[in-house]
């Protein structure tokens, strides 16, 4: 279980962002007197963009990146151009992320590994990130237009402003093409390290470098031949290995030492490696630039300033992400201290609504996905003309992997493998790169692969943070997939891994998204849509957070939606609720009529809002063995599963009242509703949410959300 991380901070009364400011203050307080003294002559030049590469592939190195980015963020003097070279899951996090963050003086952009993999997938690698931990060979290719980049991995920290590191390349001699930092353990002098064969251990000069945090001319690797020179090294090299252990990191030290004089060495601060077997001279000699955690352990790795190291990067990750908008003023231009179109955190009137329904809010999709499922993939390799005529082509070959990048990666590998078992030559094994891979869904899965299924329903959940605890009752109950999205602050995410990290194990995917607090109003239909977005099954049921299926409904909804016309409708599952604060336990359709005729359950709202569920029709329903249609009236609002793709709701609705209503009027025009007869949900109590405190004592609040229910009614009239 990870340290520290339910430890509470003060709270200040109404000030969210002052308690943001305030620990963005504490860290570059904190991190000023890190600052390395032999960087004094180094000053930013104002008007010069810095590069920085990243290697993002999967859900959680997209995760470690953010952590990295506002990192840099928080110490900029410069604007930034970011460069993500990622898979398709990181793809969708990071895009979304940054379209929503609004940046000032920030650009992002994107390149699909799978264009580039195939460039090194020959070179076998016992690194955990497999061919992916060789992406950064690639950037002289990938950035084309690019002169200098900081190539930097997701598990960086950065207590300095990144725009000194870059003016580093004016140091460089005429040759210089590489800034790094020395490795600072002795992996590659005793040559062998672990359990690691002393065959996985490349040679290097000394004690090597560190491809952790790179400082590279892109302009003078391309003059050089870069890839011709690396690829030539490497293939020598593995005639007498069998892989590499340290992926990039050996080629670059291959290459540094047959040229030491390409190899610029960068001051240890700025890659002061935190794992358990480094020399600690950095510690103690430099002040720190750059935290890398380098081993396996990650951040859970014991040496001397771990508990520091820790705290820093704890520091980073609650930052509120509000604060990072705005650049600082540079090349002639003046910052602005919000952007325009910031909420406001106490403003609570019709003009404030009206802007919170517009508002874009920051968006982590996939921040999390829990007991993430392998899906079977065919690919194919259609061009490979070097191969021997007794090998029958195009070549197929079954995939698994979480997603067609990752199976393509794999699938390049395998034809690495292949040319070598085949003695091919080596200059036509270098047209890999031109093989033509291609890799889709297999359709009809081997047998011993696990299909997904035809019909499929997600639970679309949405809260805020302070009811995650309700979370787990439908984690127990619903055994299909789930997608949730989580309104939370940035000095949330420390409880929410801990919470994740200690849920059980499931068989079926949960996929967690995150929407940052801003504003006084929960951002309701905007979070019902990011969790609507991510839903890849036939079927979606819309639910609340407060609602618990029983154990049997999952099975029994997905028996009545494998007939045709109720898997083209809409399924009503009826609502129940009690005044215990805790559920009451009902596993089967007998034990909900029970509680429902002794009166220890009753309909959902039936006191405050009958019409709402008043199409389920209890009574029917208690003694119902098959769906039976629902007319819906004016003002209902049930829950109800829908087939996909389904439509999104009008993110205009914020707060309470009449989200859901407007969403089903606007269903009920176009959509038949049916009854589920064995399925139910149980309401679990709670406290009033401050929205419905607010729109019970604010006349001005509801007449602003009436207007937008007469809005959405009038349209479909």
């Amino acid at each position: 279980m990870r340290m520290r991380l339910l430890r509470r901070l003060p709270r200040i009364p109404g000030g969210v962002l002052v308690l943001a400011a305030l620990f963005l203050a504490a860290y570059l307080v904190f991190v000023w007197a890190y600052l390395p003294e032999d960087e004094s002559g180094l000053l930013p030049n104002d008007c010069r963009t810095v590069h920085v590469a990243m290697m993002v592939a999967g859900i959680s190195t997209a995760r470690s990146a953010v952590i990295t980015v506002k990192s840099i963020l928080a110490l900029r003097t410069t604007a930034l151009h970011f460069h993500f070279l990622v898979d398709d899951a990181a793809s969708d996090t990071l895009k979304t992320l940054f379209n929503t963050w609004r940046l000032e003086n920030v650009q992002c952009s994107y390149y699909n590994i799978a264009e580039h993999i195939l460039d090194v997938a020959w070179v076998k690698t016992a690194h955990s990130s497999g061919a992916f931990g060789l992406a950064k060979l690639t950037y002289d290719v990938v950035l084309p237009h690019v002169s200098t980049v900081i190539a930097v991995d997701a598990d960086v920290l950065f207590t300095c402003d990144v725009a000194r590191l870059a003016l580093y390349t004016d140091y460089f001699d005429v040759q210089q093409m590489i800034g790094a930092v020395a490795q600072q353990s002795d992996w590659y002098i005793n040559g062998s390290v672990g359990d690691l064969r002393p065959d996985v251990v490349w040679p290097a000069a000394g004690r090597g470098i560190n491809t952790g945090v790179l400082l590279l001319d892109l302009d003078r690797m391309r003059q050089e031949r870069w890839r011709d020179l690396w690829s030539r090294l490497a293939r020598e090299e593995l005639r007498v290995r069998t892989q590499t252990g340290l992926a990039d990191q050996d080629i670059f030290n291959l290459v540094a030492l047959h040229h030491p004089d390409l190899v610029y060495e960068l001051p240890c601060s700025w890659n002061v490696q935190a794992h358990a077997h480094v020399t600690q001279h950095c510690y103690r000699e430099e002040k720190i630039c750059a935290i890398h955690w380098n081993s396996p352990e990650k951040l859970l790795s014991e040496h001397a300033l771990a508990r520091e190291f820790r705290d820093r990067h704890e520091l980073v990750k609650r930052v509120d992400g509000r604060l990072l908008r705005s650049a600082p003023s540079f090349c002639g231009a003046e910052s602005r201290s919000a952007q325009a179109n910031d909420l406001d955190d106490h403003v609570i009137d019709c003009a404030a609504i009206i802007r919170a329904g517009a508002h874009v809010y920051r968006t982590h999709v996939n921040y999390a996905v829990l007991a993430e499922q392998q899906g079977l993939y065919n690919c194919t390799a259609a061009r490979m003309p070097w191969l021997p005529a007794r090998v029958v082509q195009p070549v197929r070959t079954h995939v698994q992997a979480r997603s067609v990048i990752a199976a393509q990666a794999r699938f390049a590998t395998h034809l690495a493998t292949l040319h070598k078992r085949l003695r091919v030559d080596a200059a036509d094994a270098a047209r890999l790169d031109s093989v033509g891979i291609l890799c889709e869904k297999a359709a009809n899965p081997q047998p011993h692969a696990r299909a997904a299924p035809a019909v499929d329903i997600t639970a679309v959940l949405h809260l805020s943070a302070d009811r995650i605890s309700s979370l787990q009752g439908i984690l127990r109950a619903w055994q299909g997939p789930i997608s949730v999205a989580i309104y939370a602050s940035d000095d949330y995410l420390d409880k929410l891994d801990w919470f994740l990290d200690n849920i059980d194990d499931r068989t079926s995917p949960v996929a967690v998204h995150l929407v940052f607090v801003e504003g006084p109003f929960y951002p309701v239909n905007f979070m019902r849509n990011v969790a609507l977005r991510a839903v890849h099954t036939s079927h979606a049921i819309m639910l609340d957070i407060d609602l618990v299926p029983s154990l049997g409904s999952y099975k029994a909804l997905l028996q009545l939606l494998r007939v045709p016309r109720y898997a083209a409708s809409a399924i009503i599952v009826p609502a129940f609720e009690t005044d215990a604060y805790s559920t009451i336990k009902l596993d089967e359709k007998e034990d909900a009529v029970h509680a429902w005729r002794a009166e220890q359950i009753r309909p959902f709202r039936v006191r405050e809002w009958p019409q709402g569920h008043a199409a389920t029709n209890y009574s029917r329903w208690a003694v119902a063995d098959e769906p039976f249609p629902a007319a819906l009236g004016p003002g209902a609002e049930p829950y109800f599963v829908l087939p996909a793709p389904v439509p999104l709701y009008d993110q205009r609705f914020v707060g309470f009242g009449w989200n859901k209503v407007s969403y089903v009027a606007t269903l009920a025009r176009e959509r038949s509703f049916f009854v589920a007869p064995d399925a139910f949900v149980v309401h679990r109590g709670h406290a009033p949410s401050p929205d419905l405190a607010a729109f019970r004592s604010r006349p001005e609040y509801r007449a602003c959300m009436q207007e937008l229910l007469g809005d959405v009614l009038e349209r479909g009239a």
